[in-house]
């Protein structure tokens, strides 16, 4: 028999091929649905913490609204309060005006023999 007998031959069996590409075929198909699993999960934990982040963020800039307007409430309660502070302090002014001008009258009524009782 020849060569080309063996390989024309119906009686010769199928020589199988090597198993090593099927076996990097498995390997490869498994690490990259590992990789791909990881970093899939990566993505998913990087945007709850960018959520969590934006989340905090929110809550932090609402805290300084009101913050902010509360500042503000204080501050034009402070001007009121320092305008109400002048009117009294222009009151007591007066008043204290108008207090050494009957203290005067008092003192002249007082000097005047005519009008001192007995």
């Amino acid at each position: 028999m020849s060569v080309q007998e063996d390989v024309r031959s119906d009686f010769n069996p199928i020589r199988q091929g090597s198993p090593l590409p099927w076996l990097l075929l498995g390997v490869t198909l498994i690490v990259g649905g590992t990789l791909a699993f990881a970093a899939h999960r990566s993505i998913i934990d990087e945007r709850q913490r960018a959520a969590r982040a934006l989340q905090a963020s929110d809550e932090v800039m609402g805290r300084l609204r009101s913050v902010v307007a509360e500042n503000g409430r204080l501050l034009e309660e402070a001007e009121a309060s320092k305008v109400q502070k002048a009117e009294l302090e222009n009151r007591a002014k007066g008043l204290e005006d108008q207090l050494k001008a009957s203290a005067d009258e008092i003192a002249k009524y007082k000097s005047n023999p005519r009008c001192v009782k007995k």
